[in-house]
């Protein structure tokens, strides 16, 4: 009888199409596994990984790909160790709806913006330096994303003052934009001004840099950070304003506007996050004809006729 196999360096959904990237991380982030048993995924996944992919006696694929899900979602990518609580993907949603919540509840006075966008940047270096292929800390990156965030506040804090109150509170998502359009660049900027992006052939060989492809990338990961946030950080404050207009909702029930706040985040979170993290494949593969001539030329005398990247997150 032949061997069941499974292939874990694979995804379980079709990553050429929107539907099956969206599967994926929905699976990734998903905020259940918190309360899933990570030592005992980890250990599934070990054993499929040391057979090469045979599936051990009684186990079903449905329950190796569960446990997959469940172990990525607690443990270093490069690593393997687990990884702290607040950087995991499963922890994305809890952890942004809590800070999301706090910088749109709180944020009429400059001290408040300030400080909302400051924790909110510090959860995202935890989350980029638990998840990086080599976790190490860089305070000059964290220093920059944490500073645009807070002028960026400061600024826009000041300038809605002299506009409805609408405008005021969508401050926040304003900072959160202006900050992923400096941090993201500058924390990539190797990749984007400098050797440029890591360019692989089909074996995973590195056979070259582009520079082009990684402004490419890097603008693709700025739109879809800003867009992730749309939802979460436009929607609930419209909402709210709207029923807090006399005679509705919130304006006669003004106790319910912080709790619908938090609802409203927490489920644009859930839709928002996945959705968005699957606009684009996260591995690309591209004809050599689209890279610098100089490279193409190169790649092309090598046989090389299509090249494959990490776009990022």
């Amino acid at each position: 009888m032949t061997e069941e196999k499974i292939d874990l360096s694979k995804s379980l959904y079709d990553q050429d199409a929107f539907s099956g990237r969206a599967a994926h991380f929905y699976r990734s982030v998903n905020p259940l596994n918190l309360f899933r048993d990570h030592a005992a995924a980890k250990e599934l996944v070990d054993r499929v990984k040391l057979n090469k992919g045979v599936l051990p006696e009684g186990v079903t694929k449905d329950e190796v790909w569960d446990a997959k899900y469940v172990y990525e979602s607690a443990y270093h990518p490069s690593t393997g160790e687990l990884t702290f609580l607040p950087g995991r993907m499963s922890f994305q949603a809890p952890g942004n709806c809590i800070i999301a919540s706090g910088m749109i509840i709180f944020y009429r006075t400059p001290i408040q913006a300030i400080s909302g966008q400051f924790i909110n940047q510090s959860f995202n270096s935890t989350v980029n330096y638990c998840n990086s292929p080599r976790p190490v800390f860089v305070p000059q990156d964290f220093l920059v994303a944490a500073g645009s965030a807070c002028a960026a506040a400061f600024g826009l804090n000041k300038a809605a003052s002299r506009f409805p109150p609408l405008i005021a509170r969508l401050v926040p998502f304003g900072a959160v934009a202006v900050a992923n359009g400096i941090n993201l660049p500058y924390m990539r900027r190797d990749e984007c001004f400098g050797k440029g992006m890591p360019l692989e052939d089909d074996d995973g060989n590195i056979v070259g840099h582009s520079p082009s492809l990684g402004k490419e990338s890097i603008a693709k990961v700025v739109l879809s950070r800003i867009l992730m946030a749309t939802p979460t950080m436009v929607v609930p404050p419209v909402v709210v304003t709207q029923l807090q207009k006399p005679g509705r909702l919130l304006a006669r029930n003004p106790a319910l506007a912080n709790p619908l706040t938090v609802l409203l985040i927490g489920l644009s979170l859930v839709v928002a996050t996945p959705a968005c993290c699957a606009i684009w494949p996260q591995r690309i593969s591209t004809s050599i004809e689209n890279l610098e001539p100089e490279l193409a030329a190169d790649l092309r005398e090598k046989g090389i006729k299509t090249v494959h990247f990490n776009k990022g997150l």
